[in-house]
C-alpha cells in the first residue's frame, strides 16, 4: 500500500527537477548546507500557504489558530523532508 503524497503533482514534478543538484550536492555531504536552505526557500515562495477554510477555521475556533495550525502542518511537512 502506498502513502498519500504531500506533494501534488506540480510540487513532485518541480522538486524531481532538483533531484541531479541534490544527489551532486549529497556526495559531498553538503546538502544541509548548500541545497535545503535555498530549495526550501524557493519551494516556500513558489507554494506559500494556502488561506484557511472555514471548515478550518471552525475546527480551529479562530481563524488565527487556524493559520497556526497550517503553517505549523506546512512547516513539519517542509522540515521532514530537508
Amino acid at each position: 500500500m502506498t502513502r498519500t503524497s504531500w506533494a501534488n503533482k506540480e510540487q513532485h514534478d518541480w522538486l524531481e527537477s532538483h533531484k541531479a543538484q541534490f544527489i551532486e550536492v549529497n556526495q559531498r555531504k553538503a546538502a544541509a548546507k548548500d541545497f535545503f536552505p535555498d530549495v526550501v526557500k524557493d519551494f516556500c515562495e513558489k507554494w506559500p500557504v494556502s488561506p484557511v477554510t472555514p471548515e478550518e477555521v471552525k475546527k480551529a475556533g479562530s481563524e488565527e489558530t487556524a493559520m497556526k495550525k497550517k503553517r505549523d502542518k506546512y512547516d513539519k511537512v517542509l522540515s521532514h523532508h530537508s
